[in-house]
């Protein structure tokens, strides 16, 4: 994948993580809106974009014999990295909906 390809797949993994997480909330908080903040919307593109650059990585390790030439027994870290990336990532995106969910029960318990 080149550069390009890996921002559209970036930006519409990022769009369907945020389309996902209002409507999961929506329906959760019984259909009243749940408000996401902008720094909560670039760090979801942020994870977004990590998740897909690591599956990409991952692809390119397994298929391209050069990268198992270049790093030899390094290999392993590299994937024990791409595994911790989007680990990091998934939960990153949960903490961010989890949160945008505990703000919005919060600002409903205060004014009922």
């Amino acid at each position: 994948m080149n550069l390009s390809q890996l921002l559209v797949c970036s930006f519409i993994l990022g769009i369907l993580i945020v389309t996902i997480g209002i409507l999961r909330n929506y329906f959760y908080n019984q259909k009243k809106f749940v408000p996401l903040e902008l720094t909560s919307f670039i760090n979801l593109m942020l994870c977004s974009g990590s998740i897909v650059s690591a599956c990409n990585l991952m692809y390119r390790l397994f298929k391209e014999k050069e990268i198992h030439l270049l790093l030899g027994a390094d290999t392993g870290a590299l994937v024990l990295g791409v595994i911790s990336l989007v680990w990091v990532s998934v939960q990153s995106i949960g903490q961010i909906f989890a949160n945008a969910l505990n703000n919005s029960v919060a600002s409903i318990n205060k004014n009922p």
